[in-house]
């Protein structure tokens, strides 16, 4: 699951530093930059929520959870993804090509102008946004009540602080940072909003939360790497694999031109031994 949340916002990170770093201007990049920001926020969201919900399971049943396999929590994953789908799907089939420049943000984003999204986007909102969040704070809650309770009654308890610990402040960090583009997006179904004539909840609200969203985008990364010693190994392990390529191919490439060089100077040898007149 923390693999899969941190894959998640390093895509979000990558599409929006390729913006930024090269200037693409090509509406196509935009096109798939909005899509994929809007799917892997709802990854995210979904994600978070599972981590707190599996791991108030996990205290409460450690027997039944802990028979779960690798391949069973990959699944979960998959299924998450799925369901994010419903973003860019929804996008396209409602009106692919609303995408616009949104001064307030400086960057490009989905507009939302369709009719259908006066009746869609409460909605998605409830099922996206406001839902998993409800979940993730009072999942949260319980599993910090529950961690409490398990050390007072055994004081000797081997209970793994450090998932406890994870779990919890990523949940705290992202229910924060998401509170406000919540807030907004309920509102705005009721909300008039004139770009002509803008309101400080249109502009300096809305880029408030946006804001908030991508400090807890940058944020979850080294959260993962502080807390998470298996995510730590995971990622020593890419940096040793990547270090070990580099070796091999530089041996590989100095083993080719050795031999290539060998066989140069064979054939020169030869060339020489066969122009040189031989004596009787």
């Amino acid at each position: 699951v923390v693999l899969s949340s941190v894959v998640g916002d390093t895509t979000i990170l990558v599409a929006s530093l390729k913006y930024k770093a090269f200037k693409m201007t090509t509406m196509i990049f935009h096109y798939f930059r909005v899509y994929l920001s809007y799917y892997c926020y709802a990854v995210g969201t979904l994600l978070i929520c599972a981590m707190t919900t599996f791991k108030v399971l996990l205290l409460k049943y450690p027997l039944r959870i802990r028979r779960w396999s690798k391949q069973q929590a990959c699944k979960i994953c998959t299924v998450i993804w799925i369901i994010a789908l419903y973003n860019p799907l929804s996008f396209y089939v409602v009106d692919k090509g609303d995408v616009y420049y949104d001064w307030r943000i400086y960057t490009y984003d989905y507009g939302f102008s369709s009719d259908t999204w006066d009746l869609l986007a409460p909605i998605s909102s409830l099922i996206l946004l406001l839902l998993p969040n409800i979940l993730t704070i009072v999942s949260t809650g319980i599993l910090i009540c529950q961690a409490v309770g398990l050390v007072r009654k055994d004081k000797q308890s081997n209970l793994k602080w450090q998932g406890i610990v994870t779990v919890v402040f990523a949940a705290i960090v992202y229910s924060l940072s998401v509170l406000p583009l919540t807030v907004y997006s309920i509102l705005a179904a009721f909300v008039v909003l004139d770009p002509a004539h803008p309101s400080p909840f249109y502009t300096h609200f809305y880029r408030v939360a946006f804001t908030f969203l991508t400090l807890n985008i940058v944020g979850n990364f080294f959260i993962y790497s502080l807390t998470v010693s298996s995510f730590r190994d995971f990622l020593k392990s890419c940096i040793t694999r990547q270090k070990v390529r580099k070796g091999s191919s530089s041996r590989d490439r100095s083993g080719s031109r050795l031999r290539s060089s060998r066989s140069s100077r064979g054939s020169r040898s030869q060339s020489t031994s066969k122009d040189t007149p031989v004596k009787l």
